[in-house]
């Protein structure tokens, strides 16, 4: 049996071979016409343009400050307090957007999620999760759910090796993801994530959860790993462990894949307004700029 892009390669469909198999089927049942698949890959390469020149990714001061100087341990302290929160909170967004879902999806979900995240929207996802990571190279807490014939992970190695570098800081376990500690444009962040994610309106939800995933594909990670190796160095801490923030800026690739097909199902399984999408894809991304605007704002009221 010829291949789906065997089959159509009749039509004038340059990026052809980035579209699933389902999708090409689907077009040779009928669902689908050349226009409607000419339309995806020109919102697909619309998307990465407009969404790479936001400021988030050109203007980003902290990052590049970060990277490059002679951190105190202030410094990586805030930072950690600030970015734990952060990715605790994230993780309340995700879960928001969880609630319109169908029950099979939700119940693998909750298996996933430790039950302080399911059922205590104010305990502490850090708190529940113990260091089992055998130096920075061996995730050994990786859970895999199959749900819909699509691989979901969640990696409690994520906040693990987050808590491991605050370990080597002399930092007490109990401080990561406190919203106490919130600096206020950290707090604001972090209430704009969850009304985001969870916005009744299912495009500017995706939206927001697809500029997030952009986001964290564009290499910001590799500006503070640079900064925390630099700090190691200057330190001379042999074992300072930097792995969380190494293998996420390895799994770029992978990362996209994943998210260009989840687009290609939404936008052939809805009425996508472009304009709209691509608005609230640009709030979510002033959203994660604003937290790094504060941390850079905080970093100038020291130094």
């Amino acid at each position: 049996m010829k291949s789906p892009i065997v089959a159509i390669q009749q039509f004038d469909l340059n990026g052809l071979e980035s579209l699933s198999d389902s999708t090409l089927m689907s077009y040779l049942d009928g669902k689908f016409s050349p226009v409607e698949l000419k339309s995806f890959l020109r919102f697909k390469n619309r998307i990465s343009q407009e969404l790479s020149q936001h400021p988030l990714f050109t203007e980003n001061h902290f990052i590049n400050w970060f990277s490059d100087t002679d951190l105190s341990d202030y410094d990586v302290q805030h930072f950690l307090i600030q970015f734990a929160i952060f990715a605790e909170n994230l993780a309340h967004a995700q879960f928001s957007q969880m609630q319109s879902i169908d029950s099979a999806q939700q119940a693998a979900i909750q298996d996933m999620i430790s039950d302080s995240l399911v059922n205590g929207a104010d305990k502490n996802l850090f708190g529940q999760l113990s260091l089992n990571l055998n130096g920075d190279g061996n995730y050994s807490d990786v859970k895999q759910h199959q749900i819909e014939g699509g691989l979901l992970r969640y990696m409690t190695p994520h906040y693990s090796l987050i808590a491991k570098v605050a370990e080597h800081l002399g930092m007490p376990f109990e401080l990561l993801g406190q919203k106490e500690l919130a600096t206020d444009s950290t707090d604001f962040v972090c209430r704009e994530l969850i009304k985001l994610y969870s916005h009744p309106d299912p495009e500017v939800s995706y939206a927001s959860a697809f500029a997030m995933e952009f986001w964290m594909e564009q290499g910001f990670w590799d500006h503070i790993l640079a900064g925390l190796i630099r700090y190691k160095h200057t330190k001379g801490i042999s074992d300072f462990p930097v792995a969380v923030f190494t293998w996420n800026g390895q799994h770029h690739e992978s990362y996209q894949k994943a998210r260009m097909k989840k687009l290609e199902h939404f936008y052939f399984n809805h009425v996508v307004n472009e304009e709209h999408f691509m608005n609230a894809a640009d709030d979510l991304l002033d959203t994660i700029l604003l937290f790094w605007e504060g941390l850079y704002s905080d970093r100038k009221s020291i130094h």
